[in-house]
């Protein structure tokens, strides 16, 4: 990343401009209510067991009310800073939820199953709320269709009753959606440019579904 950084002709015309970074780590949701930046790094021993290496961060997320908490490398953070001092750092998690929570405007309950790389982030929403939250490994299909077929009905989706929608890509998500269509038909394969209908980048497959949200907001 140090060699990179070094290289990039971009960077050097930029240093002292503003860069966006997204985070893939693991990440805990809290209430607005309950949540005090002093014990944002309490919060992530208290669920994670093992403990979190880093520099504790935290995003706002004003429509939903709550704080995404999450860690940085120690070392990541400091080559990051070096080269773009003024770097801001997102979870890869908080822009999709606040994004979709405002398309997401009706009462009806709905859940989202996000694919990237080997991972899926399946999150749902309920009355305007988050109501679910979690990622599962996305490298076997009959185990993916469990996972979200169990979140589904724990949440009461149904095919009376809400819808599960599916975004991003990744080797296994059209057989995914294949067997979980079989079993809710209230599924919807949704394309990044159904959702960035202005944004010409939307319709470049290289480009994360994440990647996209953070754009969108700026």
């Amino acid at each position: 990343l140090k060699r990179a950084l070094e290289q990039s002709k971009l960077i050097a015309k930029n240093k002292q401009g503003f860069a966006f970074c997204l985070v893939c780590c693991p990440c805990i949701q809290v209430p607005l209510e309950e949540f005090r930046k002093e014990d944002a790094g309490h919060f992530l021993k208290l669920t994670y067991s093992g403990g979190t290496n880093g520099k504790t961060y935290y995003n706002i997320l004003p429509h939903l009310e709550i704080a995404q908490i999450f860690t940085v490398s120690s070392n990541l953070e400091m080559v990051l800073r070096h080269y773009l001092p003024n770097i801001r750092l997102y979870h890869t998690q908080t822009m999709m939820l606040e994004k979709m929570s405002l398309i997401n405007n009706y009462n009806a309950q709905r859940v989202y199953v996000y694919f990237h790389e080997k991972e899926m982030f399946v999150f749902g929403y309920k009355e305007q709320k988050l109501c679910f939250s979690n990622s599962f490994p996305a490298d076997q299909t009959d185990n993916a269709t469990y996972f979200i077929l169990s979140v589904c009905k724990d949440l009461g989706i149904s095919s009376e009753q809400g819808e599960c929608i599916f975004l991003g890509e990744n080797h296994i998500k059209k057989e995914v959606v294949k067997q979980t269509r079989s079993h809710l038909p209230c599924i919807k394969d949704v394309k990044a440019s159904d959702i960035f209908r202005r944004s010409s980048l939307a319709r470049n497959p290289k480009i994360p579904f994440d990647v996209l949200v953070l754009l969108a907001q700026f």
